[in-house]
């Protein structure tokens, strides 16, 4: 089995289990399930865009991902329900992604004492505008001497299939926890196949 049908497995299962998950939709969670959702939809995206040799575009979503995530951890961590206006046009939610990491970091129980995700995603900082806009670092990748090439770094590739993993299993455990419904979702099974993957 190749990497790609590895991962594609895995978000086969997410998905089996989003299409079972029900929730009692409240103030704050119809803007941060949602915003969860979708971190996971951009993460899937990732790995299709992979196994057609669309790196550029693969690339492009890596922030959009992790934008969405922090946003929804900000919104159900740091934001009271004050906040949140049923018109969510005029919502503030800060644009700067250290700020949100930061924001979750301190917020977040399980991730406070360690600041968790800015030592797990403090190195990717510099490389995610260039990314998300197929910036120069990714062109100069290309090039081989004097030569542009077509080929792809698998070992970057890798990592980004891993990061992806690692947002949409935070996100797939995050919206689990307000499953409602009475069909039995596979949480540890996607658990133990994050795992799997995270270690290639």
């Amino acid at each position: 089995m190749n990497n790609s049908t590895q991962f594609i497995e895995f978000y086969k299962l997410i998905h089996q289990d989003l299409n079972r998950f029900e929730f009692t939709l409240g103030h704050k969670n119809r803007v941060y399930i949602p915003l969860l959702s979708s971190a996971i939809d951009h993460s899937i995206a990732i790995t299709f865009l992979n196994k057609e040799c669309m790196t550029t575009s693969m690339y492009a979503l890596i922030r959009p991902s992790l934008d969405n995530y922090l946003r929804a951890m900000w919104v159900k961590y740091c934001c009271e329900d004050s906040d949140i206006e049923t018109d969510l046009t005029g919502m503030h939610i800060p644009k700067k992604m250290e700020v949100l990491i930061k924001d979750v970091d301190n917020a977040v129980p399980e991730f406070k004492n360690n600041a968790y995700l800015y030592t797990t995603l403090g190195a990717l900082m510099p490389n995610l505008h260039d990314f998300t806009h197929g910036g120069i670092q990714s062109i100069a990748r290309q090039y081989t001497d004097d030569t542009l090439t077509n080929i792809r770094d698998e070992q970057e590739i890798l990592s980004v299939l891993r990061f992806s993993v690692f947002i949409s299993s935070l996100a797939y455990n995050e919206i689990v926890k307000y499953n409602v419904g009475t069909e039995q979702l596979q949480e540890k099974k996607i658990n133990d196949t994050a795992k799997r993957l995270l270690e290639l």
